[in-house]
């Protein structure tokens, strides 16, 4: 019995074993499954790191993205801060500049708005030295003769070279003699005006007469104009010209001071009335055409030279030459007398000299004119007419007009 009941134990715990063992299995099962299965743990922990590293990296963008837009927003503030009213500062100066550059470019000098500083008085120095080249290759030509100054005149100059350049300052007067009739015209005119259309080529020039009550007086000129030959002049491409203009620091008073500085050398200073802070781009141009006439004056000064300006015909008149080169060569047909005015003054010379005399003498290099005028002796009044002139001496031969 009692063994028996000992066999009975041992396969109950057998039973409890196996069945223990299966559970075990069953449960083994399970974990395996919820560990290493579809969607277990470790394909979600995989997947959960992968999720991970895309925020990581999301976030990541989203920071360098806000980092750049801080750091372009920072610069901006700087530029804001370095440069209070610049953008209305520097459009002043691209308007100014831009003005500067037409003119020049107009006088001769191609030139831009977007050259430097530098580069821009450059071109000035350029437009300077292209003027004097031209005043000195340019030709005195003897346009038409026998003018009458008692009536306005009508001259074409589309026949000479150029004539587009000219400029009514290119126009000289030569005075030949005085002379009357015994008629009232009614007007007094003391000096010629002058206009000049260089579109057409045409020339108009006024009248230079006198009157009392009976008689009129008058000139009678021959008509010179100043021929240029223009050179050209080599400039800096433009585009070169850019490539370091961003590199320069100015402001419009800068660019002002510096352009006054160059017109210094040639003789344009600013008053205290009149003060480079205050110059308009306008006023600046004019300067910078006053320069070009200036220089092209020098360039004609190489053939022709004024002697002795405001003599009177009323008088003999004696002016010295001695002072210009090769002056023993010359002879009397050298020298010009250009008229500048008509005068008259109460009284009578009781002289009638219609015709100026000259004469020279290349020894002493000595001038003599006679006089030239005319009077009345009505009964009531007493005039005497005359002219003043200038004389220039040509050192270049004078040129027919075809």
């Amino acid at each position: 019995m009692k063994k028996l009941e000992q066999n009975q134990e041992k396969a109950i715990t057998l039973i409890s074993l196996v069945i223990t063992i299966i559970v075990l299995l069953i449960l083994s099962g399970i974990v395996l499954n919820f560990v290493l299965g579809k969607n277990g743990i470790i394909q979600k922990a995989g997947y959960a790191k992968g999720e991970y590293g895309n925020s990581v990296n999301v976030e990541k963008n989203i920071l360098n993205q806000y980092s750049a837009y801080i750091e372009e927003n920072i610069e901006d503030d700087k530029d804001e801060n370095n440069q209070i009213d610049k953008p209305q500062e520097n459009k002043e100066l691209q308007e100014f500049k831009t003005k500067i550059a037409s003119t020049i470019t107009e006088l001769g000098i191609k030139t831009s708005s977007t050259q430097s500083t530098e580069d821009i008085i450059s071109n000035i120095n350029k437009m300077a030295s292209k003027n004097y080249e031209e005043g000195k290759e340019s030709d005195l030509v003897l346009v038409q003769t026998d003018l009458s100054s008692r009536y306005v005149q009508t001259i074409s100059l589309s026949n000479i070279e150029s004539y587009e350049n000219l400029t009514k300052e290119d126009v000289i007067i030569v005075n030949k003699y005085m002379t009357y009739a015994n008629t009232n015209d009614g007007e007094g005119y003391y000096t010629i005006s002058k206009t000049y259309d260089n579109q057409t080529g045409t020339l108009t020039l006024g009248k230079l007469k006198s009157y009392n009550t009976k008689w009129t007086f008058w000139n009678v000129y021959d008509l010179y104009i100043i021929k240029r030959k223009p050179k050209t002049i080599q400039t800096r491409e433009v585009t070169k010209v850019l490539e370091t203009d961003n590199t320069e620091n100015i402001d419009l008073l800068q660019f002002k001071t510096k352009l006054a500085e160059a017109f210094k050398n040639y003789g344009i200073e600013n008053s205290e009335e009149n003060s480079i802070i205050d110059k308009t781009a306008e006023e600046m141009s004019n300067d910078l055409k006053r320069i070009a006439r200036k220089k092209y004056e020098e360039g004609i000064a190489t053939y022709m030279v004024l002697v002795q300006e405001n003599l009177s015909s009323r008088y003999a008149q004696t002016a010295s030459a001695d002072n210009i080169d090769q002056y023993q060569n010359f002879t009397i047909d050298k020298f010009l007398i250009v008229n500048k005015s008509l005068a008259y003054a109460s009284g009578s010379d009781g002289e009638n000299i219609l015709t100026m005399t000259k004469s020279y003498n290349p020894s002493t290099g000595q001038l003599s004119f006679g006089k030239q005028k005319s009077y009345t002796n009505d009964k009531n009044s007493y005039w005497t007419f005359y002219n003043t002139y200038d004389v220039y001496a040509l050192k270049k031969e004078i040129l027919q007009s075809n």
